[in-house]
């Protein structure tokens, strides 16, 4: 099976893999060769990924997935491999994200600042995966 991650920035990965498990928006789930082709959405999320014996981890900031004729398309707004993640980074936006989540002035995009964590928190605990 085909996989690709693109994003706004370009294609990141470009692999045969034997699986990969996405977030879906109605909960996580795997694609295995042969798959019935689907569009999923996807939500903030790991996606995991089996090939040749060994696993890898990409975060993943919501979008949308295809599968058709073993290709697997991911479309995200972002996503980074586990090992390239900078923790510092995301520790640092997680604090920012917090502090506007704590303000409780009318002037801030609440819904914006917990997207900001969630996504923070989400590259965190892949990087320590």
């Amino acid at each position: 099976m085909h996989l690709e991650i693109v994003t706004p920035n370009g294609k990141i990965l470009e692999k045969e893999i034997e699986s990969v498990i996405a977030p879906g928006v109605a909960g996580r789930f795997q694609l295995l060769n042969n798959h019935a082709d689907m569009v999923s959405g996807l939500e903030i999320g790991v996606i995991k990924i089996s090939a040749d014996g060994t696993e890898d981890y990409f975060s993943c900031n919501g979008g949308v997935l295809e599968i058709a004729s073993n290709k697997v398309s991911v479309l995200t707004e972002a996503s980074e491999h586990a090992e390239s993640i900078d923790v510092a980074r995301a520790e640092a936006a997680k604090k920012r994200a917090e502090e506007r989540l704590a303000n409780t002035a009318n002037h801030i995009d609440h819904e914006r600042a917990r997207l900001a964590l969630y996504k923070a928190m989400n590259r965190i605990s892949i990087a320590k995966q």
